[in-house]
């Protein structure tokens, strides 16, 4: 059921909060990275540039593959690799100012591809895949806090192909293949393979080959990308929607092959189960028991299992712990009633108390908080149990359960206050005099601080007013003097 008004206190912006998660979480792990490169793609158009990031260990030289030494990149300082889609990748964190030459033969060209393969640990803001800024500017980008992978040309004028994505779609520890194309009529751009939003736009593409191109960044300055980012292609035609999901597949058929490679590693912890709950709480015991921390490779692994076993759960419990089930695998042992206990207090702070407001509900709202006030009585039994129930499956359905009956007051149209958990002050003991001071103080407060004559009216009006309703409303007689 909708709660009514339920503030936004767990996720005031989800994506935000799962992202920060992520780029702590992965800040933490262990980074292997492989030797050996994995079978690319073939080039099957020509290409203006092709970075692979192939590079052992960390270095500040990424080279250009396709032929184009002009395009090969100097980074002030070492960028670290990581595992990536096809061999290494790079592992940008913080700053990094990657420039390159972005050279068409021609100052207008007739079409243009981008293909890259991402792992983004932040979105928020806006966060550069590559982009030349001028006034023939070339952008691939996500945008609004990874609410938009955007294409941006000089196409009779600089315009941009946004297309609306989800942020949880790409911030889930995996990697995302990201593509965009002009291909003389339409703008388009693709996620994992997918069409996710087009322009028409006939012309062609205005170029400025003298100003630098920057990899992951808006000139060196800002909008620096985060996370992993393989693989990194322009072509100098606008491929076709089947060749960007060939593009996708052979990625895919790459993480495969390498999935195959840590199974091992995964028969030993992950403990498949008849629900996503069941399967998270005791794989998590599983890590907790073997002592196992993990690395990036190994969540990156579970995340897809998790995942691709059980969708709509592993969605509802990204949006609702804000948390990925990476982090929650890998937290302290009390991270289930933290999470759990923050969707109940959420979840019954509008729970109708009093007969009145019992009696204004529909019958079938009262159903949902009888369902309510159900999952309330098992966190409380849950939480009684202490240690012994450390690893239950019930925290995770707790979980799931109640954030399906949440809704969260719109944060776009209507401000909301941080929410503070409600509490009775303690009582004290005043003297006269500070009875005196503490009723002053309280009184100029409801005055707003101006006590004059006209506000003293009516206050004693507004008295005298809720004074005669409390007599009206009370079957017994009602002696407020007492």
């Amino acid at each position: 059921m909708a709660r009514p008004n339920a503030r936004q206190r767990i996720n005031g912006n989800h994506s935000f909060v799962v992202v920060v998660g992520l780029a702590w979480f992965f800040s933490t792990v262990a980074i292997s990275v492989p030797a050996s490169s994995a079978g690319e793609p073939q080039k099957e158009e020509p290409l203006l540039a092709h970075w692979t990031f192939d590079e052992q260990g960390e270095t500040s030289i990424i080279r250009e593959s396709s032929g184009n030494a002009a395009s090969d990149v100097t980074a002030p300082h070492r960028i670290a690799r990581t595992r990536g889609v096809h061999g290494n990748a790079l592992d940008l964190v913080g700053k990094n100012t990657l420039a390159t030459k972005f050279t068409p033969e021609a100052r207008e060209i007739s079409g243009i591809t981008f293909s890259a393969w991402t792992r983004p640990t932040d979105l928020k803001g806006y966060r550069e895949i590559f982009r030349q800024e001028c006034g023939e500017r070339v952008l691939f980008s996500f945008q609004s806090d990874g609410n938009i992978l955007s294409l941006g040309l000089n196409i009779g004028g600089y315009i941009e192909c946004d297309a609306s994505i989800t942020p949880a779609q790409v911030l889930d520890g995996t990697w995302h293949h990201c593509a965009a194309t002009f291909d003389g009529q339409f703008m388009r751009v693709y996620l994992d393979g997918k069409e996710v939003g087009s322009l028409r736009r006939a012309g062609k593409i205005v170029t400025r080959a003298s100003v630098p191109a920057f990899i992951g960044s808006s000139s060196g300055q800002g909008e620096f990308f985060q996370g992993g980012l393989d693989d990194l292609r322009i072509y100098a035609k606008g491929l076709t929607p089947e060749q960007i999901l060939r593009l996708y597949r052979s990625g895919g058929e790459s993480l495969a092959t390498y999935s195959k490679q840590i199974d091992i590693r995964l028969r030993t912890l992950y403990a498949p189960g008849a629900s996503f709950a069941e399967t998270l709480a005791d794989t998590r015991e599983k890590f907790t028991e073997q002592g196992v921390q993990l690395d990036r490779d190994l969540a990156s692994a579970l995340l897809v299992r998790l995942k691709s076993s059980f969708p709509e759960d592993y969605e509802t419990f990204l949006k609702w712990s804000g948390a990925s089930p990476a982090q929650y695998l890998s937290a302290d042992g009390d991270v289930s009633i933290q999470k759990a206990e923050e969707l109940v207090e959420l979840l019954v702070e509008y729970k109708p108390l009093t007969k009145r407001q019992r009696e204004t509900q529909t019958p079938e709202q009262l159903r949902d908080w009888e369902q309510v006030g159900e999952i309330q009585k098992r966190f409380e039994h849950l939480k009684s149990q202490g240690e012994s129930a450390c690893f239950s499956q019930e925290w995770v359905e707790i979980i799931l359960a109640a954030g399906r009956h949440i809704q969260l007051r719109p944060s776009v149209s209507e401000a909301v206050a941080p929410y503070i958990t409600p509490q009775t002050p303690p009582t004290q003991n005043l003297s006269a005099s500070e009875a005196r001071d503490a009723l002053r103080h309280d009184w100029l407060h409801q005055a707003d601080q101006d006590p004059s004559a006209e506000r003293i009216r009516n206050e004693i009006r507004w008295a005298r007013e809720l004074a005669a309703r409390i007599r009206s409303a009370s079957r017994q007689r009602v002696d407020l003097a007492s």
